[in-house]
């Protein structure tokens, strides 16, 4: 927009943090890649993900209006849901309740270290 720089706005750190946790829905959108970071620090701070379904596979990802809500690739829809979940304050609220209980149980470090050697075991139980 007009007048406005992000050059100096930081997008990480605590204050970072705050400022999508306060916001009642995040937006996602990858630009030219597979996800974003942005992707999963959403439900962590417990806010409600907004974001085009995944190009690749992600296991255990979130799910469609229970951990996170997904778009339209082409972003038809996006203003739709966003004024439609501002409304639905209670649906909003369970939805990041859930997107974040789901990231704490499939994908924080430990989690996805913890996935990674079970499929190394069965690779090497399958040989």
């Amino acid at each position: 927009s007009k007048g406005v720089s992000l050059s100096s706005f930081s997008r990480k750190g605590s204050f970072y943090l705050e400022e999508l946790s306060a916001c009642k829905i995040n937006l996602s959108l990858r630009g030219g890649g597979f996800d974003t970071l942005r992707y999963w620090e959403i439900p962590a701070v417990g806010s409600m993900l907004l974001s085009e379904p995944a190009d690749i596979l992600i296991e255990n990802d979130f799910a469609h209006e229970k951990s996170a809500v997904f778009c339209d690739p082409n972003l038809d829809d996006m203003l739709d849901l966003c004024e439609y979940y501002l409304r639905e304050e209670q649906k909003r609220e369970k939805i990041a309740t859930n997107g974040e209980k789901h990231l704490r149980a499939y994908h924080t470090d430990v989690k996805r270290a913890e996935f990674v050697l079970e499929q190394v075991k069965h690779f090497i139980q399958k040989t």
